[in-house]
């Protein structure tokens, strides 16, 4: 259900920080919530990490696995990703960390409108 939301409200941005696309039921959540804003017509922008694409998908448009129909902008915001060296257990809380603080400071330097909303999954 989508609530009101003041008129002066310019912008959306659905923060997600996970892997896209990927074969897990949270990315096809995320992109059809994205979908259905826009539908709903707010201007909703799709910020995620630029990480190692997923093995097991083949196809890299997110928009065309998913099969949206109401196209969004999507925004890949550079982070780090250890991927390789997270299957080492003590390394993989520590990458895991600076991970989420490399997207953390992308972001807080991405957006920079007073008038946008934020909305995320973490």
């Amino acid at each position: 259900m989508l609530y009101y939301l003041p008129s002066f409200i310019m912008k959306l941005y659905y923060i997600a920080n996970y892997r896209l696309p990927t074969r897990k039921a949270h990315g096809l959540q995320i992109v059809k919530m994205c979908e259905a804003l826009m539908g709903a017509g707010l201007n909703c922008e799709l910020v995620i990490p630029k990480r190692y694409k997923d093995p097991t998908v083949r196809e890299n448009d997110i928009l065309k696995f998913y099969g949206i129909k109401t196209p969004f902008r999507i925004k890949y915001l550079p982070s780090f990703d250890f991927v390789r060296l997270g299957a080492l257990p003590v390394l993989g809380r520590i990458t895991f960390w600076i991970q989420q603080f490399s997207f953390a400071c992308r972001l807080k330097n991405y957006i920079k409108d007073d008038n946008a909303v934020v909305y995320s999954r973490d």
